[in-house]
């Protein structure tokens, strides 16, 4: 199915929208999870499937095609002249603009929007000069960040990039050859939307004068954007310019003069791919079903505000490698977890009054604020105070200080005017007595009369309700009460029954009782509406000059939501540190290149929160010219790939700054993680469990993996033959210990990969401990030195009561196909892998290509194996 949504829009006494056929089917089925909303119609001999939607539901079905799904959406409108449909509008994943006056809640598609424009360009004559130029755009924050890498055929890098930067939708230029199929396969795995547009979109001409007027310039620069170091990376400014044309951000005059420009340095960050962020649980990818302690950043996420949430997604994708900001965050962690008065204090008492500074200073851009958003900026301003009191009531050290105290202490002052003109303005006993904004009546005479006026027809709706309570022989307040009513304005309820009462006007019935009112009530709420209606028509003015003064305070605003954000997500990391069921400990983090790796007693912090789960702990050590490459054998359901992710994951928590589940932990700094973990088929993209296989391990060999590398590889091999799986598992450890030199687990099945360690010395075998009680495999989930010569598949097939006669079968199999000798050490091996370790151990050098070698040896162990069975 086209990746394109069509809805039909047609109106008679109210709007209802049409979509028809596989559309129709796929919001039925996938959206609104029911067929019953289909409907058939015949249509020129043919019968076709339709549905139709009011306002409420297009909003719900549209918001989940473009967020969730990640589908286009075009509206079409029947011509009133020429009679037929004409496209009046439509949006994309990161382009939604044109829909904002058709759903109601606009801004919430919106203020998660985030765009990236991408050029690649090759030097004539050289595949390996790869540029690749990059510019994101973020309208929450109101930025736009370049960056320009050199990349390899694979596109590596780009992949990396996208998964961490996480756009809503991609564009870039129609390319040709290599390029457009590797774009394409870089697409396919990441399931970003990719839209291609126009050579013009691209053209820079006129670049410097658009970004003059949309960029906001510090006080005393020079305001233009070519004195912008930035702006001299010219291709990425292209990605710009396609950027503001496809968002159309010039024919909104709001934009003016509201972003930033900065450089992304992807350097700064520890490399992550697409395998990372699926195989370890990082980040919720696919949403659905998940629960809290089923992701990493469910783990951590104990953050009050949309602001912690946000930033700490964005850590959770980018772990730093500047080991001095990483101990900068685990000495401030350390202080909220050492301190629990102060951490209880900020986590439960102040950090739940702040709100989405980031979404309302988005929204004051705009002018689309009121009181409301006015009242809860003030709230936020006025708990500075509080929280500058609570972090001086400890022994506030030097990084505190200067990562939060000064900054506050600066703020503070900056607000000032705006603290003054609230409490000035603001008529804070009428919110706290009716929750309703409002200036002072004192502020206007007009004001003033109209508020004495509101007061006289409160005395009498007071009156009415004791009239009323006095009638009907009712409690005041308790068996019949007076509310305020948006459809009906002030009116009685009681849950009495008053049937066949002429006395009174039945309003609505419902389970909560029953709303009536009378003559009088009625009459007096018809005025009280007039005399309030007149009363915001006459503040208005000076609602809208309070938005123009606070829209000027939209730099410090947005420093305040940043230090709210880092300030709720480290305190969140020293909460989920102390809750934890066995505390996490303080990583020391040491200098990249140290190569140490050196886990006590970790454990894995997503399993030991689920329920029921008793979890294991084990060690891991890994040193350079030591212990380089540990294989790990044992029993299916062993626990092999759990700690692999493991061991990724808690040098992950380290280089984001947050505690680890541990013992004790020494952690040098690596620059990329790889994995191939738990591949599979996917018939959507068109890639076996193979293809997916060798695709992860060809990026891990051919691309990305260095000495400071961290490699985990998971049963490779599994999605082919025994002989081509062996091969290639035996060559691909080979090089990662021989060539690359980056700490590697790999687990497998194949017992012979443990003879590497006889070859190579920086090759460690390890293997996860399994007995039997009586007859039945217990599985102890222990890592232990040594192999284990046996996977269990039989046994672990009988614990979920697999018929006896085909686990006998399996047996009998099994015996006849296993045919031993002892190798040079003693050991027990199948005498058609001892061919393949010779042959590949006289293979090309290291640096050679060993695909020929892996066929010649997988051709004889087939021949050798089919003589023998024969």
């Amino acid at each position: 199915m086209e990746n394109k949504f069509y809805f039909a829009l047609r109106s008679f006494t109210a709007d209802f929208y049409v979509c028809i056929e596989q559309n129709a089917l796929y919001i039925a089925k996938e959206v609104l999870k029911s067929v019953s909303f289909l409907k058939k119609v015949e249509y020129e001999g043919d019968t076709l499937s339709y549905i139709t939607l009011n306002k409420l539901q297009f909003e719900h079905v549209v918001k989940e095609l473009l967020l969730v799904h990640q589908y286009r959406v075009e509206l079409f409108r029947l011509s009133n002249q020429t009679q037929s449909w004409e496209l009046c509008c439509k949006a994309t994943p990161g382009n939604v603009s044109e829909f904002e006056s058709i759903l109601g809640n606009y801004s919430e598609i919106e203020d998660v929007n985030r765009v990236v424009a991408f050029k690649i360009s090759v030097n004539v004559g050289s595949i390996s000069q790869i540029k690749v130029s990059l510019a994101c755009c973020e309208l929450l924050t109101h930025s736009f960040r370049v960056c320009e890498f050199v990349d390899n055929e694979h596109l590596s890098n780009l992949q990396c990039a996208l998964v961490q930067i996480a756009p809503r939708e991609c564009i870039t230029l129609a390319t040709t050859g290599w390029i457009s199929s590797a774009v394409d396969s870089v697409f396919r795995l990441i399931t970003i939307p990719l839209t291609i547009v126009k050579q013009n979109h691209f053209d820079s001409s006129d670049l410097r004068s658009l970004l003059d007027r949309l960029l906001k310039f510090k006080k005393g620069s020079a305001s233009r954007c070519d004195a912008l170091p930035e702006f001299n990376l010219q291709d990425a400014m292209q990605c710009v310019a396609a950027i503001v044309r496809y968002l159309k951000l010039m024919m909104d005059d709001c934009n003016m003069r509201q972003f930033n420009l900065e450089a992304i340095d992807l350097g700064q960050f520890l490399r992550l791919d697409y395998g990372c962020f699926d195989s370890l649980h990082l980040w919720k990818l696919n949403a659905s079903g998940l629960k809290s302690a089923d992701t990493l950043y469910g783990v951590l996420n104990h953050c009050q505000t949309a602001l912690g949430q946000r930033l700490l997604e964005c850590w959770n994708k980018m772990p730093l490698l500047n080991k001095n900001k990483i101990d900068e965050r685990l000495h401030i962690v350390g202080h909220f977890v050492s301190d629990k008065k102060l951490r209880c204090l900020i986590h439960q008492n102040i950090l739940t009054r702040f709100p989405d500074v980031h979404k309302i200073s988005k929204l004051l851009v705009k002018k689309r604020v009121g009181l409301c958003e006015i009242h809860k900026m003030y709230s936020a301003v006025v708990c500075i105070p509080a929280l500058l009191d609570a972090l001086s009531q400890s022994e506030v050290d030097s990084v505190i200080e200067e990562y939060f105290v000064a900054p506050l202490k600066v703020l503070i002052a900056d607000f000032d005017n705006f603290v003054q003109m609230v409490k000035a303005t603001l008529d804070f006993e009428h919110l706290t007595a009716t929750r309703e904004y409002r200036i002072k009546p004192q502020f206007d005479e007009s004001l003033s009369a109209l508020h004495e006026e509101i007061q006289r027809l409160e005395d009498k709706l007071e009156k009415s309700f004791d009239h009323m309570s006095q009638l009907l022989n009712l409690e005041k307040g308790k068996a019949v009460k007076m509310e305020w009513n948006k459809q009906y304005g002030y009116c009685f309820r009681s849950q009495q029954c008053l049937k066949n009462r002429r006395d009174i006007q039945i309003l609505d019935t419902l389970k909560g009782g029953i709303k009536f009112t009378d003559s009088r009530t009625s009459h007096l709420s018809d005025k009280m509406t007039e005399v309030k209606r007149k009363y915001g028509e006459l503040q208005k003015k000076t609602v809208d000059t309070m938005v123009e003064v606070t829209a000027g305070y939209l730099e410090p605003f947005k420093h305040f939501g940043n230090l709210i954000a880092s300030l709720d997500v480290l305190v969140s990391f020293a909460v989920a540190a102390v809750n934890a069921p066995i505390p996490y400990v303080k990583p020391n983090i040491l200098d990249k290149g140290c190569g140490e790796i050196d886990i006590t007693d970790g454990r894995h912090p997503c399993l030991e929160l689920q329920p029921d789960v008793s979890c294991i702990s084990n060690s891991l050590r890994l040193r350079k010219g030591d212990t380089e490459m540990i294989v790990l054998t044992g029993p299916n359901m062993g626990g092999k790939s759990t700690y692999l992710r493991q061991a990724a994951v808690i040098v992950i928590m380290a280089q984001i700054g947050s505690f680890v589940p541990a013992k004790k932990a020494s952690i040098s700094l690596v620059d990329s993680i790889l994995t191939r973990i738990g591949a599979s088929d996917n018939q959507y993209k068109g890639l076996s469990t193979f293809m997916t296989e060798m695709i992860e391990a060809a990026s891990i060999l051919k691309v990305v993996a260095k000495s400071d590398s961290l490699i985990l590889i998971d049963e490779l091999g599994r999605g082919t033959s025994t002989f081509d799986g062996l091969g290639l598992s035996w060559a691909i450890a080979r090089d990662i210990a021989n060539r690359v030199h980056a700490f590697c687990l790999f687990a497998s099945h194949f017992l012979e990969l443990t003879m590497l360690a006889d070859e190579i010395d920086v090759v460690k075998n390890y293997y996860m401990r399994a007995t039997f009680a009586g007859d039945q495999l217990v599985l102890l989930y222990q890592v232990l030195p040594g192999i284990c010569d046996r996977s269990f598949g039989i046994n672990v097939a009988r614990m979920v009561d697999f018929p006896e006669e085909v686990l006998q079968d399996a047996r009998d199999e099994e015996e006849r196909l296993e045919s031993f000798r002892l190798d040079e050490n003693g050991r027990k091996v199948l005498n058609i892998f001892l061919l393949l370790k010779e042959k590949l151990s006289t293979a090309a050098d290291s640096s050679g290509d060993l695909l020929p070698y892996v066929r010649q040896i997988t051709k004889e162990l087939e021949k050798r194996l089919s003589t023998s069975i024969a």
